[in-house]
């Protein structure tokens, strides 16, 4: 995701990406990124997008080779096109055209195995777009190589911690380096046979691993916990449309933070200030280009009960309603009524 980011704000840009999972949003929202930046404001007369499993390859083969008119890239968007799941040669069209033409494929679904999917990762830059915080899944069934966590979100352990998963896939190419891993505190083969030989690398944080255990085996108690943040996700997303207050999204959601726009007359600081001085109740703005424009009301682990998410909701009822914002009736009893009904 990083070099993706950077190739967008440099204006850099590689011959191949690969966009593909399930935070369809997310893989909407860096392709037309990458369409605004690549071509840089200028009209499509140097882009042309294809979309379903029956693309005529020939077709875009001979428009990838023309070099593109007064312009410094052609840009090719092939979405839902498969060819990054089933085998063909593709990869070998992509080699023979020339750099100023840049492919963006977007895929609901990839097989890490074709020749193409090796070819981006080689060559371009591939990235998998998953809200995988709030919702069960098997890491070796979407073959992820490494995965990291945290220990604070869904989890509710203390933050601080990272938790590792490194696939044997990738354990045998950092074996098989033919370079060693130029680092000691960033080399994950440093942690590979601590707990066996009883020797951790570092001073160890024994309070936030003890913290981790109790969350953990919370988790492994809490059987609902899936449907849990999905029920309450949509019942606040439902209580705060039908109060008049605007989502930031309109899918791709999460269950575990909603985001919606800050009312007209009002501040962000506004919100945030109220809310922790006269409900004791802490909701976040955002970041980057949508800070003041956005808040975010976090219901995740721990927090993903009615009693909380209710009383957050009926304040920020009351705060809305101090500066003269029309909001119908107490979002909070409405939230619970939502849940009701679901139930």
């Amino acid at each position: 995701m990083q070099h993706l980011k950077e190739d967008i704000q440099k204006k850099e840009f590689h011959n191949t990406y690969l966009l593909y999972g399930e935070e369809e949003y997310l893989v909407h929202f860096y392709r037309d990124k990458l369409k605004e930046t690549i071509l840089d404001g200028a009209d499509e007369m140097n882009y042309s997008y294809f979309q379903g499993g029956s693309i005529d390859l020939l077709e875009v083969k001979e428009i990838a080779q023309t070099l593109p008119f007064f312009q410094e890239h052609r840009l090719i968007v092939m979405e839902d096109s498969k060819l990054c799941k089933n085998a063909n040669d593709f990869a070998d069209v992509i080699e023979s055209v020339p750099n100023s033409t840049i492919f963006v494929f977007v895929e609901k679904e990839v097989n890490k195995r074709t020749k193409l999917y090796k070819y981006i990762q080689k060559n371009g830059i591939a990235v998998e777009l998953n809200a995988m915080s709030d919702q069960e899944t098997s890491i070796d069934k979407a073959q992820i190589d490494i995965c990291c966590g945290g220990s604070q979100k869904p989890l509710s352990a203390p933050p601080g911690l990272t938790m590792v998963s490194v696939s044997e896939t990738a354990r045998k190419a950092m074996h098989e380096r033919k370079t060693p891993i130029a680092s000691f505190y960033a080399n994950l083969l440093t942690f590979e046979t601590y707990y066996e030989d009883m020797h951790f690398p570092h001073t160890q944080p024994i309070s936030d691993i003890y913290g981790l255990r109790a969350a953990l085996e919370d988790v492994e108690r809490d059987t609902n916990r899936f449907w849990r943040h999905k029920v309450i996700a949509k019942a606040v997303r439902q209580t705060l449309s039908e109060a008049g207050v605007k989502l930031y999204l309109e899918d791709g959601y999460a269950s575990t933070v909603t985001a919606f726009y800050v009312p007209d007359g009002l501040t962000d600081k506004q919100i945030m200030d109220e809310m922790l001085e006269k409900h004791h109740i802490i909701i976040s703005g955002s970041l980057g280009d949508l800070k003041g424009k956005l808040m975010r009301i976090g219901h995740m682990g721990n927090n993903a009960n009615v009693t909380d998410v209710k009383n957050t909701l009926s304040a920020l009822t009351q705060v809305l309603q101090a500066h003269d914002i029309p909001v119908k009736e107490d979002m909070g009893e409405a939230f619970v009524r939502c849940i009701e009904e679901m139930e």
